[in-house]
């Protein structure tokens, strides 16, 4: 089995991500990434309800569950592809979702009016650190 090692430097602090067991390294503790999504604006009217203010939160690699919010999943596939890394610590501003390391912005892929009968949705991501251990 591979494991992969790499070092990203986000601001001033400076994490170790190894890709086999996705637990990052900062200080000696343990750790992951939580994802606060929430709807920024919506442009025109959302096919899938969304609105200002709704959100779902993503933890190391999960969905978290009970959430009130449906997860639309042509907005999940737009976000994907930059969600992956960012969860893993590369900064918004690296994947130029952002400009703040930690705040990064994804547009639902539907274009709305005149082309489509929906609208589009920008979402705001939000990561945090998530503390799983006390120990190195």
């Amino acid at each position: 089995m591979l494991s992969i090692c790499i070092s990203v430097s986000l601001s001033t602090a400076h994490f170790k991500v190894n890709y086999h067991e996705d637990i990052m390294v900062e200080d000696g503790r343990k750790m992951h990434y939580r994802i606060h999504v929430t709807v920024k604006e919506v442009k025109g009217s959302c096919a899938a309800g969304y609105k200002p203010g709704n959100s779902f939160e993503i933890e190391w690699f999960y969905i978290k569950p009970s959430q009130d919010v449906k997860i639309c999943l042509h907005a999940l596939n737009s976000m994907l592809t930059l969600l992956m890394p960012f969860i893993k610590g590369v900064s918004a501003k690296t994947l130029g979702i952002g400009e703040e390391d930690d705040i990064g912005y994804i547009q639902c892929p539907d274009s709305g009016k005149p082309y489509t009968k929906g609208g589009t949705v920008i979402f705001e991501l939000r990561k945090t650190s998530v503390k799983i251990s006390s120990e190195p």
